[in-house]
């Protein structure tokens, strides 16, 4: 689950990038490992970016990437855990709401 870990915290620090949009582009990328290596060209055809965010967006996971396992062994060094939405602890309740945390 550590690799998981990565990619949903990589989406959730990236700048710009919330649930809904963040959901959207797992969902053009087709998987949330595949969305943190997204193409531009993907990215443009995502509903809410624009043709100006798009770089800015890829920029963005692109930094955030490069920080995510840092912040993982930082916070495990601290004793805080971290919860996806692949793991099976997941709330159940919260896949049943619109924008579900990442």
């Amino acid at each position: 689950m550590i690799l998981s870990l990565e990619h949903w915290l990589t989406l959730s620090l990236s700048d710009g990038i919330g649930p809904i949009l963040a959901r959207r582009i797992i969902d053009a990328a087709g998987s949330v490992a595949a969305a943190c290596e997204v193409s531009e060209s993907v990215l443009r055809g995502v509903d809410g970016i624009g043709a100006q965010k798009v770089a800015k967006i890829a920029g963005s996971i692109a930094a955030a990437r490069a920080t995510a396992a840092a912040e993982i062994e930082a916070a495990r060094a601290k004793g805080i855990g971290f919860l996806t939405p692949d793991e099976p602890a997941y709330p159940h309740l919260l896949t049943t709401i619109p924008n579900p945390p990442l």
